[in-house]
Parts: C-alpha cells; sequence; structure tokens
C-alpha cells in the first residue's frame, strides 16, 4: 500500500519502455489508491490506447471516470470514425504494414502469371489476383499509417489539477466552466502556453497547457 513509491518506481520503468500497456495500467492502479483521479484517467486511457480490447482497463478506466466531478456525458462518435478506429487497433501498424506488403506481393504474382501463363484462362485469373490484390493492399497501409499516428499523438488529454477553468480565449479573464480533474478533453488548437479543447459534450474553450497531459 505504499502507492507514492509505487508511482515513481511505475514511472521511471515507463521512462525505459513507454509502450507497454501492462505498466500504464498499473500505474493508474496505483494513482487510483493514492486518490490522484486525473493520473489514474491518463493511465488508463494510455493503456487502452495501447490495448483497446482489454475488458479489464475498460473497467477500470471507467471506474476512475465515475470519480470525477460533475462528469460530462460525451458524444457519440460518428459510427465510421468508431469502425475505423476499431479496425485500425486490432493489430499493431507493423502488422498492418506487413499483411500489405504480402498482399502487394500477391498482386506482384497475379500479373506475372497474367504476362506468362500461355492459356488465357489462366492469363485472366492472374490479372484480376493482380488488381484486387493491389486494391486491398491499399486498406492494411492506411490502417497502419492511422494507427501509428493514433499511438503518436492521439488528439487527446486529461486535466491534471482540480479547479482548472475552462476560458472564452487564450488569457482572457472571463471563464466559461470549471475543469475537474480527471476531464478527458479534444486537444484543438494551441497558442503559446494555451490549449484549445473540446470537452465530451462538444462544449469548446482554452485552457493553460500546464493543467493538461497528453494521452
Amino acid at each position: 500500500a505504499n502507492y507514492g513509491e509505487a508511482i515513481q518506481l511505475y514511472e521511471s520503468q515507463l521512462k525505459k519502455n513507454p509502450g507497454y500497456a501492462d505498466l500504464h495500467y498499473n500505474l493508474g492502479n496505483a494513482y487510483f489508491k493514492a486518490g490522484r483521479i486525473g493520473g489514474a484517467v491518463l493511465h488508463y486511457e494510455k493503456a487502452a490506447l495501447l490495448a483497446p480490447y482489454d475488458q479489464t482497463i475498460q473497467h477500470n478506466l471507467q471506474v476512475a471516470r465515475n470519480r470525477v466531478t460533475d462528469n460530462v456525458a460525451p458524444l457519440t462518435p460518428f459510427f465510421l470514425s468508431r469502425w475505423w478506429n476499431g479496425s485500425g487497433a486490432l493489430l499493431s501498424p507493423d502488422a498492418w504494414s506487413a499483411l500489405g506488403l504480402c498482399l502487394l506481393w500477391a498482386s506482384a504474382a497475379g500479373w506475372i502469371l497474367f504476362l506468362w501463363a500461355a492459356a488465357p484462362r489462366r492469363r485472366r485469373i492472374g490479372m484480376w489476383i493482380g488488381i484486387v490484390a493491389l486494391l486491398l493492399a491499399i486498406l492494411p497501409f492506411a490502417l497502419a499509417a492511422s494507427r501509428a499516428a493514433k499511438l503518436k499523438h492521439s488528439g487527446y488529454a486529461v486535466v491534471m489539477r482540480e479547479g482548472a477553468q475552462l476560458h472564452s480565449a487564450p488569457e482572457a479573464q472571463q471563464t466559461l466552466e470549471p475543469l475537474h480533474e480527471g476531464y478527458k478533453v479534444e486537444l484543438l488548437d494551441a497558442i503559446g502556453d494555451w490549449r484549445k479543447v473540446q470537452l465530451p459534450n462538444g462544449d469548446e474553450g482554452w485552457a493553460e497547457a500546464g493543467v493538461l497531459a497528453e494521452i
């Protein structure tokens, strides 16, 4: 139950192995037990990004979200966006790229058959294999690029400090609403030390970069 020391140890391990979902999950558990909801949500979200189909991670993430003060109900994502992100998460970028290369080799084999086969029927089969495999290769390469970009820059952040405020403009005195620790926000723009963010319910405004941690 020495959660402070556990947090330090997991943080030091993550500097060496930042791509391990289990480390983020365990660090999220330590933050949660220590009562630091922002850190818990941040690392559960990072774990979920790396292992999106792990039900234990999803369960703990939801439990942490329920602890956020005045948690904002999220909007339902567009179904095509959900399908694309879900499909990309099925495999790693390297695996998608390998699948794309296999399809390119299949396409090349089809065109070789088309060029060298003597029988017209085999030539037609080779041509269709070449065309279909070449077209299908586009999808895994696109999913690989999309997944790699998502892992490098998720486009989302977590509010790490209770009492932060959403402002109408950078450095503006007018505040729109409070940003509670553990809020997940979408990053839209950046000016200096300010970030334009969108809340899950669609509200937009500006927050100081120092109160946010990117997922």
